[in-house]
């Protein structure tokens, strides 16, 4: 059964796909703005300098930690950039919204089955234009 669920969660990772977006027709939520995704469509709308005003403005509470807190660790939502993990929540200024082509957040959960352990208040994932 462990093997079983090991073997799920590494099915499952990978990066998120471009057409997860809200208005990509993929999903229950198709056609409707997701809670969980900033669109590329989202982000073209917008008028924000870096991926942290975007975010501050269009989901702040992406940036609230959940899950267990801490005496070790300070409790912040990681980032991951293009599959690589980036840092905490100021790493989004140094990306511009222009570069970003979709975002999304992943809850404690979800970001430990897709990214590995260390993800116990969330997750970020950016991913930019591919040049």
């Amino acid at each position: 059964m462990t093997l079983t669920l090991v073997v799920s969660a590494a099915c499952a990772g990978g990066a998120p796909h471009r057409n997860v977006g809200a208005t990509s027709g993929v999903g229950p939520s198709a056609g409707s703005r997701r809670s969980d995704v900033l669109s590329w469509e989202e982000i073209q709308n917008q008028h924000w300098l870096n991926a942290y005003d975007l975010v501050s403005a269009l989901r702040a509470n992406w940036f609230n930690p959940r899950g267990q807190d801490s005496f070790r660790e300070r409790p912040e939502v990681a980032v991951m950039y293009n599959g690589v993990r980036a840092g905490g929540p100021d790493f989004l200024r140094t990306i511009t919204v222009d570069d970003v082509e979709f975002m999304q957040y992943f809850d404690p959960i979800s970001a430990s089955a897709r990214f590995g352990l260390g993800f116990g208040h969330g997750a970020i994932y950016v991913s930019t234009h591919p040049r």
